[in-house]
């Protein structure tokens, strides 16, 4: 506990009790070029329970938000929204994100997310619904639309898999045919549909597309996701073969064991996007050994293949406890539904 709350204390205040906050990552704000947005007139500090304190506003006028969750390690940004809303950037080991949208110095919804990043128009924020680091989950791409309430943003209510907000709220826009509860991402996925990684989200200027990694099982590729002006999803993905990922086929070039660095929408549908893998070991190739290179692959329209929808739904049985999930006790398909 100390170590974090000393570790939280340098993060957002230098040789004071209470700072600025640094703004540390301005591609989740969406905007081009990953320009930092101006900074509100905020500051932080940390109190005596080690919970992130918000000061909206200056001096004695100052409002102080509480941040509820503990074990914070950073409050890494802070994205203004045209409406005077923001929506508040805070790590949480580990590798959790946790958004807050504040509006008018209150806090109204917080998220515990992966991958997140608002869109350009800032319209939406898309990221991975978040799963406990010891469970088998499955990457599951939300949107979450700020011109909706957080009541709006919720899935219906349902009484054998009740929702928690902070993890359950958005819509599903990948996999297509996806249901969002309670659950959705750790329960009955078959094993050759689930989403081993899907790394960085990236956008298009436009708003109205998402590409970023997609492996299943031992097949690597690339989804790209299309939006209507209502946020329904339209799904498309072409397959990676090793040479695109390293520059050559080699049979040690590890489906999983690479990053999108960059990607670029251009016109006609037409994607650039920069490869790279992660493997550091060399691969030997005749008498030499050689190692992956970047790759920048040009993909027309014509090279990405729509995807059939999932059939992934509620099952019938109630979703797993915490204690469930932290013995690892999954499906439980024996447990009866009451009142059924």
């Amino acid at each position: 506990m100390k170590l974090t709350l000393l570790t939280l204390i340098f993060t957002i205040s230098v040789g004071s009790a209470w700072g600025q906050i640094a703004q540390s990552h301005p591609e989740y704000c969406g905007l081009p070029e990953n320009a930092n947005p101006p900074l509100p007139d905020i500051t932080a500090s940390v109190d005596p329970n080690g919970r992130s304190v918000l000061y909206v506003g200056h001096g004695s006028t100052a409002i102080a938000l509480t941040l509820p969750d503990y074990y914070m390690s950073e409050i890494s940004q802070v994205c203004p929204l045209p409406d005077e809303r923001m929506v508040v950037f805070a790590q949480m080991p580990p590798n959790v994100t946790v958004l807050y949208v504040v509006a008018h110095a209150s806090i109204v919804d917080s998220l515990w997310v992966y991958h997140p990043v608002i869109s350009p128009n800032q319209r939406w924020i898309a990221f991975t619904k978040w799963y406990p680091y010891y469970v088998q989950g499955s990457g599951e791409i939300m949107l979450y639309d700020f011109s909706k309430t957080p009541a709006q943003n919720q899935p219906p209510a349902d009484s054998v898999h009740p929702n928690d907000p902070k993890i359950d709220a958005g819509t599903i826009i990948f996999p297509p045919g996806h249901e969002n509860f309670a659950g959705s991402n750790i329960v009955d996925t078959p094993s050759d549909q689930i989403i081993h990684d899907v790394g960085t989200l990236h956008w298009a200027l436009d708003s109205r597309a998402i590409v970023f990694k997609d492996v299943v099982d031992k097949d690597a590729g690339i989804a790209v996701v299309k939006l209507d002006e209502r946020g329904n999803p339209s799904v498309f993905r072409r397959a990676l073969t090793r040479a695109d990922i390293c520059g050559r086929g080699t049979p040690t070039t590890n489906a999983s064991a690479w990053a999108l660095n960059e990607a670029e929408f251009g016109s006609n549908g037409a994607i650039r996007l920069t490869v790279r893998s992660l493997s550091s070991d060399p691969t030997r190739v005749g008498s030499q050994d050689e190692r992956c290179t970047e790759q920048v692959l040009e993909l027309g329209q014509a090279d990405f293949q729509p995807m059939a929808p999932e059939i992934h739904v509620k099952p019938t049985y109630p979703a797993p406890t915490e204690e469930d999930l932290r013995l690892n006790r999954l499906p439980r398909k024996d447990r009866k539904v009451q009142n059924q």
